[in-house]
């Protein structure tokens, strides 16, 4: 029979001239599957969207976007809100009163004024390549501004009279002293800084060794950074190697430098120290 064409709705196959054909069965499609593809429908529009408003927020002129970043570093800065904000080219210069300068004139050029207060910045260097005479230096130059300071000697290393000699006023120094215990001299560190009132606190772990330091997780140089976030002191801690810094922080690497010498007969010199090389190293 020509033209006709049945659906038998049982097996699912349709009749034409008095033949079956065999197709795919029909499914009906009840309401979840509807609403599936209506939040699918719209789960992709709101992605379409927000894509297209974000690239247009974000997508001013090399001018606009100069202008909103100043806008916002200001209003940060005038907060105190800074902390977070990372050295960027064209980003606007802490203010003079948060930084802390170390003493040297080469060094303090090369930090943009010196250490950035509430911010945790390390110094690097293997022995005798001047990082106990680098963090002194800070230290004096602290103490000559009338600030208070103070020094948690990990292994008990510092040396007051050399100290002293290099300018740090020792009325002006509180010096804790421990035996090699890491944790307890990193409890002590946070206690300071959450004391506050000091406008610059070092944590000397040069002499521990790195098994030691490498037992503290991340997350425990982060609450150390946090507790001084947007507060009038500078941390920082000395180490044979990189430990931790803040997001504003920097890495004052000292290289290995020649000794000095005083005389010229080969056994009869005097050792005349070492001239430290500090370079810095900031956040990408």
């Amino acid at each position: 029979m020509m033209g006709w064409t049945g659906v038998d709705g049982v097996c699912g196959a349709a009749l034409d001239n008095g033949h079956y054909i065999n197709s795919p069965p029909r499914r009906s499609r009840g309401c979840g599957d509807r609403r599936a593809e209506n939040r699918s429908y719209i789960r992709g529009l709101q992605r379409r969207l927000i894509r297209r408003g974000v690239e247009h927020i974000l997508a001013p002129t090399g001018e606009e976007k100069a202008k909103m970043r100043a806008a916002l570093e200001s209003l940060l800065h005038a907060r105190k809100l800074d902390v977070t904000l990372t050295p960027t080219p064209g980003a606007l210069a802490p203010l003079p009163e948060r930084l802390a300068p170390t003493g040297c004139p080469d060094l303090d050029a090369a930090l943009g004024g010196g250490l950035r207060r509430g911010h945790l910045s390390e110094i690097t260097g293997a022995a005798s390549s001047g990082r106990s005479r680098l963090a002194a230096q800070a230290m004096a130059a602290a103490t000559a501004r009338g600030e208070a300071v103070a020094i948690v000697d990990a292994c008990d290393t510092f040396d007051p009279a050399s100290a002293a000699a290099q300018g740090l006023v020792l009325s002006r120094v509180l010096w804790v002293r421990e035996t090699g215990d890491a944790p307890r001299a990193l409890k002590a560190c946070a206690l300071i800084l959450q004391a506050g009132g000091f406008g610059l606190v070092v944590l000397d772990l040069a002499d521990l060794p790195p098994v030691a330091l490498r037992r503290f997780p991340c997350a425990t140089w982060m609450r150390v950074a946090r507790i001084i976030e947007g507060r009038e002191t500078a941390a920082v801690i000395v180490g044979r190697e990189r430990i931790a810094r803040s997001a504003g922080g920097v890495t004052i690497a000292l290289d290995a430098t020649p000794a000095r010498w005083q005389g010229t007969a080969h056994r009869a010199r005097l050792f005349d120290g070492v001239e430290p090389a500090p370079r810095v190293v900031r956040a990408r």
